[in-house]
């Protein structure tokens, strides 16, 4: 139960990674942050800043993180019936926490990706596109889709946690306690 419990709570923190508010400013100088952002343009970094307005970065991933944790913790019930109340928000609580206090690095991080990957032009693409009623029509359906998607990937969740604990155990990886029922 106890190893269900941690590797419950490990796949919910994963799929929450990112879905968390913050008020943090996409790619941060670099006083403000460890990595430096002398390698980003002034240009990308203008694009990126209007990015990040465009699509709302933050609204978008806490109506996403909103809508996702129900069916998570659905989830989370289902594979351990035994769960409690006071531990499914104590999950709750502490997902929440680290989610936020990592959201400003993870989304930092995000856009300096952005910035090496895509050309000049093709963030300006990005924002032209985000910052048009067809592209703010996908952004706010963005969590529509989540909501639509999530039932299945609730469902999925019990399932492939236990693939992939078996898959660790074939390989020698869990303890013979931890080994799922064949």
């Amino acid at each position: 139960m106890r190893n269900l419990f941690c590797s419950s709570v490990m796949a919910l923190t994963l799929a929450f990674t990112g879905a968390a508010t913050s008020n943090a400013e996409p790619v941060k100088a670099a006083a403000a942050s460890n990595v430096p952002t002398s390698d980003i343009s002034p240009a990308k970094l203008a694009l990126l800043k209007r990015l990040d307005q465009a699509m709302d970065f933050d609204g978008m991933m806490k109506k996403m993180y909103e809508q996702m944790m129900p069916a998570m913790f659905q989830s989370l019930r289902q594979s351990n019936p035994k769960i409690t109340d006071q531990q499914v928000q104590d999950v709750t609580q502490v997902t929440i926490s680290v989610t936020t206090k990592y959201t400003p690095r993870m989304k930092d991080e995000m856009f300096r990706a952005y910035a090496k990957v895509f050309t000049e032009e093709e963030l300006n693409s990005m924002v032209v596109f985000y910052e048009s009623p067809n592209g703010q029509a996908v952004l706010k359906k963005l969590p529509q889709v989540m909501q639509e998607f999530m039932p299945a990937m609730s469902s999925l969740m019990p399932d492939m946690m236990k693939d992939i604990q078996k898959g660790l155990c074939d390989k020698g990886l869990c303890s013979e306690q931890a080994a799922p029922a064949k």
